[in-house]
């Protein structure tokens, strides 16, 4: 009973910090800088390795994302990863095979989350749809966590002008796509020193 009560009072936390980023987010929009920069692959890398508890990747999953410099803040792209990474751990069932792939196409960074299992091609959803995309019999705090999750992590897409797309669910499957911008090459080298991630809303004050 203890244990299940910590459980819940950490999640409460972990909903109430997210609530309040996101609000940031809409009230006090961060404006993007040109020295914004943050590695993905290593971002990446560094969720997947504390998700698994440094354990190998299972093989139902492939991560092929390309090492490549995003013109975004790196405590803004850690939130947008690691948001989305936990809705796919959280939401697929076990034996479904996910892919993640960043790969670079007319100089933008394409990120897509989707199941290795056939889909049937769905409309893409705004913000106000998201919440309706994840069906649950009641409204648990880890629950909200997931939506309060997509919608941060839609809304810094935003802020860099990059597209933020999900495709409905059909049996289970969803299939989440953004873009956001690189760095230019005309633009100074930045030394970017890799980092753990930051899920604390404090990185942005």
């Amino acid at each position: 009973m203890l244990d299940s009560s910590d459980r819940s009072i950490t999640r409460l936390h972990t909903l109430t910090q997210k609530f309040w980023l996101y609000l940031k987010l809409i009230v006090d929009t961060p404006t993007p800088d040109r020295q914004d920069l943050s590695l993905p692959r290593s971002i990446v890398e560094q969720i997947l390795f504390t998700r698994l508890a440094g354990a190998p990747a299972p093989s139902d999953l492939v991560c092929e994302v390309e090492d490549v410099k995003l013109a975004v803040n790196i405590d803004l792209a850690e939130w947008i990863f690691s948001e989305l990474i936990d809705y796919v751990f959280d939401t697929y069932p076990a034996n479904t095979h996910l892919k993640i792939s960043g790969k670079t196409i007319d100089n933008t960074f394409h990120l897509s989350l989707s199941s290795s299992q056939e889909q049937t091609a769905g409309a893409s959803n705004s913000d106000s749809e998201i919440s309706k995309l994840i069906q649950f019999t009641s409204p648990t705090d880890e629950n909200q966590e997931l939506v309060i999750g997509l919608k941060i992590a839609k809304k810094i897409v935003e802020i860099y002008d990059g597209l933020f797309l999900m495709s409905d669910i059909d049996q289970g499957e969803i299939s989440v796509y953004l873009t956001l911008p690189l760095v230019s090459d005309l633009l100074p080298s930045v030394e970017l020193q890799s980092q753990p991630v930051a899920m604390s809303s404090q990185s942005l004050d």
